[in-house]
């Protein structure tokens, strides 16, 4: 394994679920049913879906999301461990990225040569510039900082010049 690469360890979210509010003693359906009723929800954005893949039916689910107490709370819980989960495996991602990144700026692209050979070539200098340009952007907008200058176009003089102006059509008004 490169050294150079941060070995990341990918768990599964805790959500701490309210069992009392999705266990009721009159319902055919445990808590992991309407959990999975819930995902399948986040997942496809769909009831019809949530209900086919949670095997509970339409009108049960289509309830649930409609009038049930727990469900608000609860897909709160889901909404926020699936978005914990989609932003760990986006920054696994960009960690190799970056690895490997830094590691074809050090060796170079790798190319095929002449000879059906694999050999490494320093990376252009329009191409250094442009991965340079971008990596400081998103560094600076990650520390909070500005990523651009922005200036006023009008000066004092032009402000004057354009006070003036205004000021002669309302005299000419009178």
């Amino acid at each position: 394994m490169d050294t150079n690469v941060l070995e990341i360890q990918v768990k599964e979210p805790i959500v701490d679920w309210d069992l009392k509010l999705l266990e009721h003693p009159n319902s055919v359906y445990s808590a992991e049913q309407k959990i999975a009723v819930m995902t399948n929800y986040f997942v496809y954005g769909n009831l019809e879906k949530a209900s086919k893949y949670a095997n509970v039916p339409y009108d049960i689910v289509r309830d649930w999301h409609t009038r049930s107490a727990w469900w608000t709370s609860e897909f709160e819980k889901i909404r926020a461990a699936k978005q914990d989960e989609l932003d760990s495996t986006f920054t696994t991602i960009l960690h190799d990225c970056m690895s490997h990144l830094k590691k074809r700026l050090v060796e170079g692209d790798v190319i095929l040569d002449k000879n059906n050979e694999l050999i490494n070539i320093p990376v252009k200098a329009k191409d250094l510039a442009v991965i340079g340009a971008v990596v400081f952007d998103k560094r600076q907008l990650l520390r909070g900082n500005a990523t651009k200058i922005s200036q006023s176009s009008s000066s004092l003089q032009d402000l004057e010049e354009k006070f003036k102006q205004f000021s002669s059509k309302l005299t000419e008004k009178k």
